[in-house]
């Protein structure tokens, strides 16, 4: 008795031949108006509706009118070019330069399968440069397991990610992800200096002042990790440039100091301001503080 298989053909040359269909108006039954460019994109209902429901449900409500084309004004349309070939193909071309905008495609379309690909390409592509653009793009879109892998990165090259300077355009919530992580493995004076520039950066470009720019950011400042001389010298600069860091995080810092000097048990357990991170640079007064945990 013969047993029945499931045998694959060539998945290369099926790709191959989709996409002739995809660039041809042969065929075609709707038209896709998209971009500012106003861009015309021919397409086939059957494939795309089954592919993807949001632009199914869009069919449905033009099928009274298959001749109207459908105006998609907001999306780029070298972006949707490269949606309707992973529709068609299951596969698609992706650099760093086009990453971030299909990422938002496809989860705005609904493509899972498209989000997992473009999400997987950005993972094994992280450089310190790609890294801040990526953790905005993750943030922003609420991708969580790509933002997870991009703290990841970012903190075990802190030192060179910092050193990049390619975290100065980043959204503030994905900056304070960076600010915020344990795992930094970066010494606090080059947080300090970090989360200037980047104040700095924004200050420059919207006319905002550094104080305003930085109020959400310099909180994720470890603050008591500094010895009496770095805070001395750090509260003088932070003067100078407007009180960029607020003179309560040095109040809080000044008394800690003042207590453990005096031989006092100071109550810091679950302070952020007072928990060391993986790259800090060992201090005798770090005994007090809460510890980095793995």
């Amino acid at each position: 008795m013969s047993s029945m298989a499931v045998k694959n053909g060539s998945n290369e040359k099926f790709a191959q031949q989709m996409k002739l269909g995809l660039f041809s108006k042969e065929f075609s039954d709707v038209k896709f108006v998209v971009g500012d460019q106003k861009k015309i994109i021919y397409g086939h209902r059957i494939i795309i509706g089954l592919r993807c429901a949001l632009l199914q449900k869009l069919f449905q409500e033009s099928a009274s009118r298959p001749e109207v084309p459908i105006v998609l004004s907001d999306v780029n349309p070298d972006t949707f070019q490269q949606m309707l070939d992973f529709m068609y193909t299951n596969t698609v071309q992706i650099s760093q330069n086009s990453a971030m905008d299909l990422l938002g495609t496809a989860i705005e379309y609904g493509l899972q399968d498209l989000q997992a690909v473009v999400s997987e390409y950005i993972t094994e592509n992280l450089d310190v440069d790609f890294a801040a653009n990526a953790l905005h793009a993750a943030v922003y879109f609420e991708v969580a397991h790509l933002e997870t892998k991009c703290l990841r990165f970012i903190a075990q090259n802190a030192q060179a990610f910092l050193k990049s300077k390619s975290y100065l355009d980043m959204g503030e919530q994905a900056f304070i992800k960076v600010m915020d992580c344990d795992d930094l493995q970066v010494d606090e004076v080059e947080v300090n200096k970090a989360i200037f520039e980047w104040g700095k950066n924004g200050a420059v470009k919207t006319g905002t002042p550094l104080k305003l720019i930085v109020a959400r950011v310099v909180l994720k400042l470890r603050i008591a990790i500094f010895d009496v001389e770095l805070l001395e010298n750090i509260e003088r600069f932070s003067e100078s440039e407007g009180d960029y860091i607020p003179p309560e995080m040095f109040q809080f810092a000044w008394k800690f100091h003042a207590q453990i000097k005096n031989g006092r048990s100071v109550p810091v357990e679950g302070k952020s301001w007072a928990t060391l991170r993986k790259g800090t640079k060992a201090l005798d007064h770090h005994q007090f503080l809460n510890p980095y945990m793995e």
